[in-house]
């Protein structure tokens, strides 16, 4: 009996995780024609104009901090050097107990403000760093935009978006009980525009950059990860209705479905395959032959599709622009898939806990001393 339920469960594993680097394949494929068109249409797109015509509407850029007094500085200059007719800085000062507000009225009344400027762009060293930012191109670069597509973008990622404050205030705003601003801001968009039936759509645009820090430290990695995992589980939690609905169309059936099953289901799946094959292969009961494929269609198959994304990623945006760069891209597209990625599956697992067992996720500032992937001479923005 449990030698057919580990065997079982292997063959369970395989097939989930072709079924889901399918669906990457699609995403990136998807992605990768929305970069040529993008190419083609920057020549015509006329941005010049845009950045010069007193027509654009007026924005206002939102930065909430707490406790970001090494950083927030930097990051309001280069919000303020932004290329756009009309907008304003709002930073948000979230009670913290730092030199935060220090800082920004020391270097904005008292300080002349130097122009921030792009300089050097190089991949950063170390082993965390150029993972993590193989996952960003893969996820928020191409998964986002493959998305993006066919209208299936269920959120924004939180480093950078842009919201009409009319729809903003139509949900109330982020939900005061949640931790995942971004991620249960945007659900509660969909939910609450397609219950009031009011066509919409949420798209993706890969051509802006944004720097961010990331954490350098793996303690800081495993709290932001977890936090990820708990903040998705709570948001499809306070939208449970939305889920298998058919009177919510594309978001019902199988946008909320997937981050449901394959966003949170991948990591307890993964380490259950892992578990099959560790208890499986010494007794027999698993063949060398089915744990080789699961290692070549769970692990193989995704190093494959993160080294096209790579690849797309150089030929439409080139943001970095030497061998070295790129041979650090292709290690990190091969070393996460290493002990990386099954310690980050036991990350997510405890953040699904956490969610099930009602704690609150704390958020954590990245370590400060990190500098932005890529960004060579400027302090984390």
């Amino acid at each position: 009996m449990i030698a057919s339920i580990i065997r079982g469960y292997a063959w369970f594993a395989i097939i989930y995780f072709a079924v889901l680097n399918s669906i990457y394949l699609v995403l990136i494929t998807l992605a990768a024609l929305d970069a040529i068109t993008a190419s083609r249409r920057r020549l015509v797109a006329g941005r010049e104009e845009i950045f010069h015509s007193p027509l654009a509407p007026a924005i206002s850029l939102i930065v909430p901090a707490r406790n970001e007094e090494a950083v927030v500085v930097n990051c309001v200059r280069g919000l303020l050097n932004l290329r756009y007719p009309r907008f304003e800085v709002v930073v948000v000062d979230d009670g913290s107990t730092d030199g935060t507000f220090d800082r920004l009225r020391s270097a904005f009344d008292l300080v002349e403000i130097p122009k921030v400027m792009r300089e050097d762009v190089h991949m950063p060293g170390g082993w965390l760093a150029p993972i993590q930012a193989v996952e960003y191109l893969r996820s928020f670069l191409l998964g986002r935009a493959g998305w993006s597509q066919i209208r299936g973008m269920l959120f924004i990622s939180g480093a950078f978006g842009l919201f009409r404050r009319d729809v903003y205030e139509l949900v109330g705003g982020v939900d005061l009980e949640s931790e995942g601003d971004d991620v249960e801001l945007v659900t509660g968009m969909h939910h609450r525009l397609i219950a009031d039936r009011r066509p919409h759509q949420v798209g993706f645009v890969p051509d802006p950059c944004c720097w961010t820090v990331v954490p350098t430290t793996a303690r800081a990695l495993a709290h932001q990860r977890r936090r990820w995992a708990q903040i998705l589980s709570e948001a499809l939690w306070i939208h449970r209705p939305i889920l298998f609905n058919p009177r919510y169309g594309m978001v019902g059936l199988l946008i909320l479905p997937y981050y449901l099953i394959f966003e949170l289901g991948s990591a307890p799946v993964e380490l259950g395959g892992i578990l099959a094959l560790v208890i499986g292969l010494p007794l027999g009961i698993v063949s060398p032959a089915v744990a080789l494929l699961f290692i070549v269609v769970g692990l193989g198959y995704a190093t494959l599709l993160t080294l096209v994304g790579v690849i797309i990623e150089e030929f439409s945006y080139n943001r970095y622009r030497t061998w070295r760069d790129f041979g650090l891209l292709a290690y990190a597209a091969i070393a996460e898939n290493i002990g990386y990625r099954q310690i980050y599956a036991w990350w997510r697992v405890r953040g699904i806990v956490d969610a099930l067992l009602g704690r609150r996720a704390q958020w954590v500032a990245p370590d400060a001393k990190a500098s932005p992937p890529g960004v060579k001479g400027m302090q984390p923005v």
